[in-house]
């Protein structure tokens, strides 16, 4: 699996949390800014990166 599929299934489960569809753990702001920060960090090499 891709780089950037696993950063896309992270973000997913990350949101399905977040409104309250998934695993019934909270979802902090500190997770959605970690998330945020791991897509910036990835942003040129990996996210927009051609396959």
């Amino acid at each position: 699996m891709s780089e950037r599929k696993k950063i896309y299934g992270e973000l997913c489960a990350l949101l399905t949390d977040y409104e309250g569809n998934g695993s019934g753990v909270p979802v902090e702001t500190e997770d959605l800014y970690r998330m945020l920060v791991k897509i910036q960090n990835c942003w040129e090499d990996v996210i927009t990166a051609r396959d």
